[in-house]
């Protein structure tokens, strides 16, 4: 079994300017806005330009927030959800 990597958290920027944006994206009129992931950019205009050519050449809509305006409220934390993967994850015929 390979060895997991230890990871820790970063704290500092990836962008010179320090300028993070989470996209939601929704495809189709009836379906919900699901995060599709993170882009760097000056503006939300230039945000907006990333994700749709990264995330959603074809959305519907697309919505850019702030990264550091973003907070996330869950009943478990991300690294409870996690655990679920590895030893206890289900197998191709969905058998754990």
């Amino acid at each position: 079994m390979a060895k997991k990597t230890d990871r820790a958290p970063e704290n500092g920027s990836r962008s010179t300017d320090g300028r993070r944006f989470e996209v939601f994206v929704r495809e189709a009129e009836a379906d919900p806005l699901r995060h599709v992931g993170t882009v760097e950019a000056p503006t939300p205009d230039a945000a907006h330009e990333e994700a749709g050519a990264l995330f959603a050449r074809y959305a519907r809509d697309i919505w850019v927030c702030p990264a550091d305006e973003t907070h996330r409220y869950a009943a478990e934390s991300l690294a409870d959800r996690c655990g679920d993967i590895g030893d206890n994850a289900p197998d191709a015929g969905g058998r754990r």
